[in-house]
């Protein structure tokens, strides 16, 4: 539970966990597609070794501050209300189902 959530119950408001997920594969295809040719950070190979490991010290800086438990229910799916996994997804599609399910009871 958040720190806001019982405020906002008493308001009549809720929380909505959203995890959006992307696989590495497609982040290293959008870091690609973004530079302008010769402007690439490295090969596909590189730049997927670099989000790799950028995602291993932020998850290592998160059980830091926030502790190894909270850092793990942070990659639970089972801990949101909803997954998205946006590399099948528009941007406008995320956004209609978020508040679709912010719209349901």
């Amino acid at each position: 539970m958040s720190r806001w959530e019982p405020e906002l119950k008493r308001r009549g408001g809720r929380v909505l966990r959203v995890l959006l997920e992307c696989p590495l594969e497609e982040r290293a295809r959008r870091v690609l597609t973004r530079h302008a040719e010769g402007d690439a950070p490295g090969t596909g190979d590189e730049v997927r070794e670099q989000l790799a490991a950028r995602d291993v010290t932020d998850l290592a800086n998160l059980a830091k501050i926030a502790g190894p438990d909270a850092a793990a229910a942070l990659l639970d799916p089972g801990g949101y209300d909803l997954v998205v996994d946006t590399s099948l997804h528009s941007p406008d599609d995320i956004a209609a189902r978020v508040l679709e399910r912010m719209a349901a009871p």
